[in-house]
Parts: structure tokens; sequence; C-alpha cells
């Protein structure tokens, strides 16, 4: 028994060697009340990264990989980010972004979040007014059910990183884009909201593509190093899919902070 424990022992070690540590941590946008400046920077303390990649529009950290506060005025507002400027006075470590090139630009030029809640508004409008065809409720039940299913807002840090927050997630998202599509194309009363509805799928994509595609870029400068990757709460599922079932699986490996201690 003890020399199939040693041998289980010395496999683990040497899929281990040689690769990566890819930390992920994601986190809330309003955690200011969850967990404190203090708390995060004990978490990064903790790991001791080599380098730290953080979900921002690029523009908002500079050529000498600190958060620029001129660019973006309210980079340094954030729990996460006091943390993180906190530790570069001590470590002197880089931080670097990985979200896509011209987001907030994207957001600012598309009235992003202001037409998300004006169409979410307008579906309950259409429902308290009984607009909607009685045939179709039943994917407004689905959409209210998958959204109200776990609110990030009762959690704690711990909790939104956990197995079962990824996988309310990954379930979220694979169907309320599509379902708010189909609820703008079937219901006459809320067509106007099917190019945004197609815009608002499309961009999850492909700001998820771009922010494993810029994180694996910093594979190679770091190769059997630290790196921690602090995004958005939700993100954090497809960021861990994407290096534990792809090429990137044989030498990056994938850590949970609070599981693997």
């Amino acid at each position: 028994m003890k020399s199939l424990l040693t041998i289980s022992l010395i496999l683990v070690s040497i899929l281990s060697f040689g690769q990566t540590k890819l930390y992920t941590i994601g986190i809330l946008d309003n955690s200011d009340d969850k967990y404190s400046s203090n708390e995060f920077y004990t978490i990064i303390s903790d790991i001791q990264p080599d380098i730290i990649l953080y979900e921002c529009d690029p523009a908002c950290i500079s050529s000498n990989f600190r958060f620029d506060s001129i660019s973006c005025p309210l980079i340094l507002s954030s729990v996460e980010t006091k943390a993180i400027s906190m530790y570069q006075d001590v470590s002197q470590i880089d931080v670097a972004p990985f979200d896509m090139e011209g987001r907030n630009k994207f957001y600012s030029e598309n009235s992003y979040f202001e037409k998300e809640k004006e169409m979410f508004n307008d579906i309950g409008l259409s429902l308290s007014e009984n607009k909607i065809n009685s045939e179709n409720i039943p994917d407004f039940d689905l959409l209210w059910s998958v959204l109200s299913l776990y609110s990030i807002k009762k959690y704690s840090l711990q909790e939104i990183n956990s197995t079962v927050f990824a996988d309310y997630t990954e379930y979220k998202h694979a169907i309320v884009h599509d379902l708010l599509i189909s609820i703008a194309k079937r219901n006459k009363v809320l067509n106007s909201w099917i190019e945004y509805t197609i815009l608002r799928k499309k961009h999850w994509e492909e700001r998820n593509k771009a922010m494993v595609n810029n994180i694996s870029f910093f594979l190679k400068d770091y190769k059997d190093k630290k790196i921690l990757v602090i995004s958005g709460a939700e993100h954090k599922y497809y960021i861990n899919n994407y290096f534990n079932t792809t090429e990137y699986k044989s030498v990056v490996q994938v850590i949970n902070y609070w599981k693997d201690k």
C-alpha cells in the first residue's frame, strides 16, 4: 500500500514538473462589503506570483506595468486593484492586462450597459402588461429562473470561486444568450432588441476568446513560474476550461487557490 502511494506521489510530481502554475481568482464588481484590500493582499502574498494578469481594458495599465489612474481615473477604486498596487510596492512584480483591446470604447460606443438595463426593463414591462403571447411565457420563466438561481452578491469570495459557481455560470451563459435572442425574435413587442441580443452574445464569445489568447501569450515568458489571473467571476469557468482541455493542459497547471491550499 505504501509503495502504491509513493508511486502516485512520484507521478504527480513528474506531471507537475515543468508546468506553469496558473492561479485563477474570480472577483465581484462591487466587493467592498465582501472582503477588504488587506484580505485580498494576503491571498496574493500567499500565492507569491511572478506576474499578475488583471482583467481590465489595456489602456488602464501603463507601459511600466502599473495601473494608470490618469487614463482610467477609477481603476484604483476597487478592493482588488488597491491590494495589487500594495503588493507591487513590496514585490516590484509586473501587472499586465488580458482583456480584449478597446473594451471600454466598445461599451461606450454601443451604450452597452445602458441598453442592457433598458432591455430587461422592457422585458419586465411587456410581461406585466400582458403583451407576451401565452405560448412564449415558458421562455421568460426559464430566463428569470436562470438569472435568479445564484445571486453572486450573496456569496463570499471563496464561494464564488467554487466548482458549484463555475458550473452555474457555464450553464447560465450556455442558455441565456440564445434564449434572449429567441425571446426578442419571437415576441413582436421586443423585436427592437434583436440586434442588441445578437451583439451581446457575439461580444461575450469574442471577449472570452480574446482573454484566453492574451493569457496564453504570457506562458512562454513565464514558463515554470506562477501566473495569477484575476478575472470577473463569470469568466473564470471559460478560462479554466480552456487551459484544462486544450493543448495547454500538459504545460499548465490550473490551480484553485482555496481548493488546492
